[in-house]
């Protein structure tokens, strides 16, 4: 079979859980359990942000499309959710389960922004600082999504 060349990229769907508070509930109820399966609960918290961040998105006034980008390859990086449509602005984000950010969580906002133009990249985690982390990239506390206490303090 064909091996897809190395710089080639996708875009795609990707498939989240709607109700995140009933999936979370199925889980618990198949004996999973989230503070020590850190993969299924940072899914789930990805699922969640994409989420609120698609209500969000149906209330601009141009319209987007949402993809999830990833590189083909064996080490690939890859964005979980790219919004396009913003007078031909991309933005990214990424959803971390973690209360920090490092520089090997850009590496697939940096990827995006090198193959295809990057306007704004978000990393969103469980911490509460929002920083500039590099050029276009911010990280944003999960937070800011339920409540804009931070927003109202960098005033």
């Amino acid at each position: 079979s064909a091996v897809a060349p190395a710089n080639q990229s996708h875009t795609r769907a990707k498939v989240h859980p709607v109700d995140t508070a009933l999936t979370v509930e199925a889980l618990e109820r198949a004996g999973v359990r989230l503070d020590s399966e850190r993969e299924v609960l940072g899914g789930l918290l990805e699922s969640h942000v994409i989420n609120q961040l698609n209500a969000a998105r149906s209330w601009a006034k141009r319209a987007t499309t949402v993809s999830y980008w990833r590189e083909a390859g064996n080490r690939p990086r890859e964005v979980d959710l790219v919004i396009d449509g913003f007078g031909g602005l991309r933005i990214a984000v990424e959803v971390k389960a973690a209360t920090r950010v490092h520089p090997y969580d850009l590496r697939g906002l940096k990827a995006l922004r090198q193959a295809h133009g990057l306007h704004r990249g978000f990393v969103f985690y469980n911490g509460s600082e929002v920083a500039q982390l590099d050029d276009g990239i911010w990280a944003l506390p999960i937070s800011a999504l339920e409540n804009d206490s931070w927003f109202r303090s960098a005033n």
